[in-house]
């Protein structure tokens, strides 16, 4: 969820592939709008199951689009960071970024 001039806005996503307990693939829309493709590969470890996301996405307006993907990678992060948390939450066990 991304709130912009006090409206949230929210993405949409759908699962275009999985191969159960190894990865899955993903494609939809941010919530600034920009269509996007990801894939989440699923490890298990000693700890637990680590999980790596890989996120392309194609920016509009050229340069200015380039600028702000700059701007648009901490917020994905912060995003990930916080779906970790509640993840974390949901599971009961920790999560790291």
């Amino acid at each position: 969820m991304l709130t912009l001039f006090g409206r949230e806005r929210l993405g949409s996503w759908e699962v275009v592939g999985c191969e159960p307990l190894v990865r899955r693939e993903i494609r939809g829309v941010l919530p600034t709008g920009w269509p996007f493709e990801a894939s989440d590969r699923f490890t298990n470890t000693v700890d637990g199951t680590r999980v790596d996301v890989d996120i392309r996405w194609q920016m509009p307006w050229g340069v200015v689009g380039r600028a702000l993907a700059i701007l648009a990678r901490p917020l994905l992060a912060w995003q990930m960071r916080g779906n970790g948390r509640r993840a974390e939450a949901v599971l009961g066990g920790p999560v790291s970024d």
